[in-house]
């Protein structure tokens, strides 16, 4: 994780850019965003269009900045991204203001997280940050017919490989 900026905002908030760098860094966010937080960043949102000569197609998707207020928070690990969903309270486009949206923020996806930060979420970003220069870690079991290799990450284990082989005598 990298920490790109930090200012005091009014309110007693601390406004927080962060970049995670990896799948790790994407699982601790997920345990420092509240429900209640300010999270903002781009993405691309589906914008309908009140044309009367185009056909409705249901909107085309335009790249835009906007600050949720947020409701929910979840680590999707197999779709390696972070979903951060909420309603649009600042917008680049002020007709979206008051409409539900969810943040994909996923690797190198810059955020800016304002809120009052307790001890242990500070402690755990800075946490992170160190980590990002830990070396990986992998583990191979071998067993009669079967090895399995799985990388250590701070979310958990992973499965990369398993390879099974016949071991015995004979014409195999």
């Amino acid at each position: 994780m990298r920490i790109a900026d930090s200012e005091q905002v009014e309110g007693g908030l601390e406004r927080l850019t962060l970049v995670p760098e990896s799948l790790d860094d994407l699982w601790h966010l997920s345990h420092v965003i509240e429900p209640g937080d300010t999270v903002s960043g781009d993405t691309t949102r589906r914008i309908q269009r009140n044309d009367d000569q185009l056909r409705d197609k249901g909107g085309e998707r335009e790249h835009i900045w906007a600050a949720i207020t947020v409701e929910t928070v979840e680590f999707a690990r197999f779709a390696n991204r972070l979903r951060v969903g909420g309603e649009i309270v600042d917008c680049s486009r002020e007709d979206q203001l008051g409409h539900h949206h969810t943040l994909n923020v996923e690797e190198h996806t810059e955020l800016d997280v304002t809120k009052r930060w307790k001890p242990d979420q500070r402690d755990r970003i800075e946490e992170a940050v160190e980590a990002t220069d830990n070396p990986d870690i992998a583990i191979a079991t071998v067993e009669e017919g079967q090895a399995h290799v799985h990388t250590v990450a701070q979310y958990g284990a992973e499965e990369v490989a398993s390879i099974t082989a016949t071991t015995g005598k004979g014409e195999y």
